[in-house]
């Protein structure tokens, strides 16, 4: 059908062939994107159209090279696959561009010809875990560019990782070093009278699997209790997410795949947090309980690198102020479970038996 029309219309289009619920993993939906580029868009540069071809016989040959080289090899590419809003990327592009780097931004929002200009950059960074190795596999296999998945610069300690993982790779990592002690010197100063408000109250966090970790820590590191995490999925590149959730507070109740909502109101009425943050599909199940709640993610706000703690933390305050907004909806609508529901555990419903149909 796809191929029928190409003719008819002038924006490229990509067939997605989506699994449903063949797949096991939600993940698969950007691997399934990733794949629709490599299909369908040209990766390769193009000469005299993306760049200027370098005349060998040419008497400033090395000069001309040794520029583009220079350019390539301190320039990356940072992967945004419905990870960062327009604040995030403005701020991480900030934190690397102090360590003297070129930043190119990819996929959303990129015009179709600098597709073709990926391969001008030194190394591939991906945002998240869960997102982007399907593309950055293929770019080192193909290319030949080395790739950096390193957590997620979600909170304080995780920034200042993730900053320093990337400057180890240009050798930069006692720049990054003072500029992590800046950073954080100023943030804590910023955030002193925001905490005091903060500390001793209590948070659910649910939706993807590496994000809920980091917010988790995010929140511990502003001095909340965390009772409940719930990742929509697991897999081995959520192990170090988790590990350092863990060397936080390793009592944390930690409920994977939850995708049945009477499960998820259920535990908001046992545990009655004074927050809960979720994505937006779900936000509307947790007002009705009468309990505040935060967008996991929006393009409203910062979270990412150190602006986005500040934001998510006066965020936070602010909605913790005045809760009259979620307190006079519980008042007024009914959720659809009956009382004797509440009373039971929450994976009332959950048994062994079924796994022994499942194959994998």
């Amino acid at each position: 059908i796809l191929q029928s029309i190409r003719g008819e219309v002038t924006a490229r289009i990509v067939p997605l062939h989506c699994p449903g619920f063949k797949t096991k993993v939600v993940a698969s939906a950007y691997d399934t994107f990733y794949h629709g580029i490599i299909g369908q868009f040209d990766l390769d540069p193009k000469p005299y159209v993306d760049y200027e071809p370098i005349n060998p016989f040419a008497p400033d040959y090395e000069l001309q090279q040794g520029k583009f080289d220079f350019y390539k090899n301190n320039t990356v590419n940072l992967f945004n696959a419905s990870s960062m809003a327009a604040a995030d990327e403005a701020e991480i592009t900030r934190l690397l561009n102090a360590i003297d780097l070129n930043v190119n931004v990819y996929t959303e929002y990129t015009p179709l010809e600098d597709f073709r200009k990926i391969t001008f950059a030194g190394l591939n960074i991906s945002m998240c875990n869960v997102h982007d190795d399907y593309l950055a596999k293929f770019l080192e296999e193909k290319f030949g560019m080395p790739y950096l998945i390193h957590s997620m610069p979600l909170g304080i300690k995780a920034t200042g990782e993730w900053l320093l993982a990337v400057a180890e790779r240009f050798g930069r990592a006692d720049r990054a070093k003072k500029i992590i002690e800046i950073e954080e010197a100023q943030l804590k100063e910023a955030l002193v009278p925001i905490v005091k408000k903060l500390e001793g109250k209590r948070a659910i966090v649910n939706g993807g699997v590496i994000r809920v970790a980091y917010l988790a820590v995010l929140l511990l590191e502003l001095g909340l209790e965390v009772v409940n995490v719930r990742p929509y999925h697991y897999d081995d590149f959520s192990d170090g997410a988790f590990e350092t959730l863990e060397s936080y507070s390793p009592d944390i109740e930690v409920n994977v795949a939850p995708g049945q909502l009477n499960e998820f109101v259920n535990i908001l009425k046992k545990e009655n947090p004074d927050l809960c943050i979720s994505h937006s599909g779900t936000n509307g199940w947790v007002t009705k309980t009468g309990i505040p709640s935060v967008p996991l993610f929006s393009q409203a706000h910062a979270y990412f690198g150190y602006k986005g703690v500040f934001e998510q933390a006066r965020h936070i305050k602010k909605l913790l102020e005045n809760t009259a907004f979620p307190r006079l909806i519980a008042e007024n609508t009914k959720l659809p479970y009956q009382a004797s529901w509440y009373e039971k555990d929450a994976y009332h419903y959950i048994d062994d038996s079924s796994l022994e149909e499942l194959t994998f």
